[in-house]
């Protein structure tokens, strides 16, 4: 880790981290899962929407999720634009956060 000085800078840096650390694994698994939705459709192409949510959504307590459309429809082009998406508004979010606090001036 850096050695910084100023607490302010300590907080920044670490939120900064953190972001990070969370885009990179998730970009990571989308990208996996997109592999794996593929080989198995190709494997089970007359796979039905309970199959797929059987494989690849059970347990893990998330609902509505359309793993055809997600990782079928959508190309990991558009998936990569919604994690920019994500990792700006998150980043802009810390920003503004950071000014309200004083820690930083943004002018309009």
């Amino acid at each position: 880790m850096e050695k910084l000085f100023f607490e302010t800078s300590k907080q920044i840096f670490s939120r900064i981290t953190s972001i990070y650390d969370f885009v990179w694994p998730t970009s990571t698994a989308l990208w996996n899962l997109r592999w794996q939705v593929k080989g198995y459709l190709d494997a089970n192409p007359n796979a039905s929407t309970d199959d797929l949510l059987g494989k690849f959504v059970n347990g893990s307590k998330i609902h509505g999720t359309n793993i055809r459309r997600a990782f079928i429809e959508h190309s990991w082009n558009q998936q990569q634009e919604e994690l920019a998406k994500f990792f700006t508004n998150q980043y802009l979010r810390f920003i503004r956060g950071m000014g309200r606090r004083g820690f930083i001036i943004i002018k309009n």
